[in-house]
């Protein structure tokens, strides 16, 4: 439950097999949670911002849900900390701006902001002052 709490790991689905044939399902059993790691390494986090330009509709749903988990986790961090420069009220809807600013830019504009949305999302130093400049020049950019 604490990787879960902390975003290390995300539950990816259950296996309805642990109840054996019964047909009337009237509870959840835990041993039928199917658990997913996070990665936070900038290179992993890269690798799924790719794959969200693929033709495989399941790897690019699988890809955004793993990044959305990623960026609910970091902008926690970022409320959490002492600095309320930014307004995260709507987090779902500022990561749909990110991507869609990203997919909108000119290719060499977007492989800059693909590299830094990755840096910023990772467990590196300074990651989460990145991402709080990116979402401040991703706004600046749409008034």
């Amino acid at each position: 439950m604490s990787f879960l709490k902390e975003g290390k790991i995300y539950i990816t689905g259950y296996d309805f097999d642990v109840y054996d044939g019964i047909k009337r399902i009237q509870s959840i059993k835990a041993d039928g949670i199917i658990f997913g790691v996070i990665k936070t390494d900038p290179l992993d986090i890269n690798i799924l911002i790719n794959q969200l330009e693929s033709d495989d509709s399941a790897e690019v749903k699988d890809a955004s849900h793993k990044l959305k988990i990623i960026f609910r986790g970091k902008m926690d961090e970022i409320e959490n900390s002492a600095s309320k420069e930014l307004n995260t009220n709507n987090k779902a809807l500022l990561f749909n701006r990110i991507i869609y600013y990203l997919n909108t830019q000119p290719q060499d504009q977007k492989t800059v902001l693909k590299n830094k949305l990755a840096w910023s999302l990772s467990s590196e130093k300074g990651s989460t002052d990145l991402l709080k400049n990116l979402i401040n020049y991703i706004e600046s950019q749409n008034e």
